[in-house]
Formats: structure tokens, sequence, C-alpha cells
């Protein structure tokens, strides 16, 4: 890049702009080639660590295969494999899971070491997992999972360890490693089925039958929400029937107190009249004993004409109170002689009627 600065006519030095722009220039001139070299590093930084890992612990690993600790083994082969994949750590890992007794797992791993050395052209790694294919296919113990006649129509879907299952790999002896293998078929609507198998070596075979699913119970119907509650019906209303109450019985005892009163003077009276007519013949008295006697007498008959009457009207008036009361509300009057004596509702009243 040429940069051309046209000098100032008063003098031969560059401005300090022009010299800004030539530092500015370079700088972004330069930026790009310091990003790749520092993206380069990092790389070459992150895959030395990595190697360095992978490494020791393939190293780690082939010790403890020669002490048979394969439990341990196998995992630190793994994780190398992970972190740089080769074809003799891919053949270590390969012999560690045969010697775990995962027959089928070893069996893929040859594979995948089979190829990784007729690309590397190692002939003696290629022998090696050439031979252990061929050893393992007929040691491997295989599950086969096969659907009855009624579960075909319901089509469902089937899981084994987990792992989908995919309809070309029914009725085919499929190679496990020894352990708990589990079989799931759900549909929709239906209840889950679960199988499982237990492997326990070498050369076992499973046939695993999955049976007609049951239909799913029917979830419960929501609650029902309760009827509206019924207003509570006014209380009947009972119709009060009064009866004269004690009224009349009061009325009626003092009616018959008065009429005993006036029976009494009448009866003095006749006893009297009686002495009188007895002492006087003819009904002339001279003397003032009998004189007496007869206007005792004759005060007797009086009182008892008044008690018998007031008597009378009051047990008459309170037979009547008794007996219409309750059915009337009208009053109702008694006259006996110049007494009356009226019964209602309201109560009972008492009178003398004169006539002038």
């Amino acid at each position: 890049m040429k940069l051309m600065i046209r000098p100032r006519t008063t003098s031969m030095e560059p401005s300090r702009s022009a010299v800004r722009c030539v530092w500015l220039a370079a700088l972004v001139a330069l930026a790009p080639a310091a990003l790749v070299s520092s993206a380069s590093s990092a790389r070459a930084e992150t895959s030395s660590v990595a190697k360095s890992t992978a490494d020791a612990l393939f190293e780690d690993g082939k010790r403890l295969m020669k002490a048979q600790d394969w439990a341990a083994a196998c995992p630190k082969l793994a994780e190398s494999a992970r972190l740089q994949p080769g074809g003799g750590v891919q053949l270590a890992l390969a012999l560690c899971h045969e010697g775990a007794g995962k027959l089928a797992t070893a069996w893929n791993e040859f594979r995948e070491a089979l190829v990784l050395a007729r690309h590397d052209k190692r002939k003696d790694r290629e022998d090696i997992a050439t031979a252990k294919l061929a050893d393992l296919d007929g040691r491997r113990s295989r599950v086969t999972v096969v659907l009855s006649i009624g579960a075909r129509s319901q089509s469902p879907a089937l899981t084994l360890d987990g792992e989908e299952m995919p309809t070309s790999a029914l009725e085919v002896p499929l190679p496990v490693d020894p352990g708990t293998h589990v079989v799931v078929a759900s549909a929709k609507g239906r209840v889950t089925a679960r199988y499982s198998v237990v492997v326990e070596g070498e050369r076992e075979s499973w046939r695993v039958e999955v049976a007609p699913l049951v239909d799913a119970p029917k979830a419960p119907d929501a609650p029902k929400a309760p009827p509206p509650a019924k207003e509570p019906a006014p209380p009947a209303r009972l119709t009060e029937t009064r009866g004269p109450g004690a009224g009349p019985w009061i009325v009626g005892s003092a009616g018959l107190v008065v009429l005993g009163v006036g029976a009494y003077y009448g009866l003095r009276a006749v006893s009297l009249a009686s002495d009188v007519k007895s002492a006087c013949p003819g009904g002339i008295c001279l003397d003032a004993t009998n004189l007496g006697r007869n206007d005792d007498a004759r005060h007797a008959a009086r009182l008892s004409n008044v008690g018998i009457g007031i008597g009378s009207t009051v047990l008459v008036g309170a037979i009547v109170w008794y007996v219409v009361a309750p059915r009337s509300s009208a009053p109702v009057a008694a006259t006996l002689g110049g007494f009356v004596a009226s019964a209602g509702p309201q109560g009972a009243s008492i009178g003398w009627q004169t006539r002038w």
C-alpha cells in the first residue's frame, strides 16, 4: 500500500494527521495475522494437553489390564479413546471389555478397530481384530423380541434398555452383555408392559414375547358440582287455636260462691219466716222480737235474691265463655233477672240492669 502525503507549502515535514493514518493502516493490516497466530497457539496448547492426558490414561489402562482389573482399566481406556482416537487404543479397549465379559460391546469395538487397522495399514492389528470377531461371534448372548398375534394389531412402541427398537429388529437375535435387560412395550390408551431378562454368561439365548396390552383404566369422571342448595322452606305456620284459658273457671268459681251466698240467705229467710209464722197466727205480730225476725227474714230474702241472681248470671256467663270463646270472637251476653253477664275474647263482665 502506498500512501501519498502532500507536504505543506510552508514546511517540508509531514503533518501529524498523516502519521496517524499510517500507524492506523499498519495496525489494521497486522491484526488478522495476530489473531490467527493466537488461535493457532490456543489450539496447539489444547491438543497438547488432550494428547498428554490420553497417553497417560492409555498407559495406566494397560497396566491395569495386566493386573486384570477390568473394572478400573476399561473406563480409562474409553476416556483415552475419546480424547485421542486411534487404532491402538481402540484395540486395547476391545480387549479390555472382552476380559470383563462384555462380549457384545467388545465385538463392536473390535469391528471399529479392524476398520482403523486397515486405514492405518497395520496388518498386525488387523489380524488380531479379525480373529477376535470370529471368536466372539458365537460366544455372545442374545435376546430376541417378538410380538404375539394380539399385540401386532396394537403396534406398540418398543425399547430395549431404554433405546428405541425399530420394527426391523423384531424377531432378530440381538447381542447383549451379561446383566439385566428390560423390554418395554407401550401404546396409547393401554397399560405399559415391562419384561426383564437376566443374562449371566456366554451363549445364552432369550426370547421375549410381548403379550397384548390391556386397556388403561378410564380416568375417573370429574366430580359433579353439587346441586344448588335449596332455600329452607319457611316453617309451617301452625294455626293457633287459643282456648278460653283459666278465665271461665275463675269467673264460674266466683259465680258459684255468690250463688252459694244467695242460697244461704234464702234458707235463712225461709227459716226466719217460718219462725214468725209460727209465733204470729194469722200473720199479726205485736211483740218486738217477732217484728225484728220478720224484718230479718225480709232482709235475708233480698240478699238471697241478689246473691242467687248474680251467682246464676256469672255462672251462665262463664259457661257461655268457655263454650263459645274458642270458636267465635263475638261477645256473648246473658241476662237473668236484673243481672247481665257478657263474655268474649277480650274478657268477661257482670252488670246490673235496672229499668226506671
